[in-house]
């Protein structure tokens, strides 16, 4: 009974952690879209960025959406690489470029 009880609770914690990731994932993609990226690449773009990027770069990224938006500047995939390398956090520069060559050798 203690066992399975256990293993139940497991599960939902495990259930519950996998969500979270995945509401994480969905609001990268969110902001990706915004920034001006299809959605095709901004859903192959926002499960690495989620996965390897910390909350606070994270927070980052979407700051950088929102400004953009915000100022009507030029946006898509060409202004989130100058955007990104203005951050002046290497791991966002690396992370975000790996994984946009890896969607782009995907298409």
């Amino acid at each position: 009974m203690v066992r399975t009880l256990r293993t139940l609770g497991l599960c939902g914690f495990l259930l519950l952690a996998v969500s979270g990731c995945m509401d994480k994932e969905g609001r990268v993609r969110a902001h990706l879209v915004q920034f001006g990226l299809s959605e095709p690449m901004a859903r192959c773009l926002a499960k690495p960025l989620a996965r390897d990027l910390s909350v606070a770069q994270l927070r980052q990224l979407g700051g950088l959406a929102k400004a953009v938006r915000d100022r009507r500047e030029p946006h898509g995939t060409t202004a989130l690489i100058e955007q990104l390398t203005r951050t002046g956090d290497p791991q966002i520069v690396a992370v975000a470029g790996k994984a946009a060559l890896g969607c782009a050798l995907l298409r």
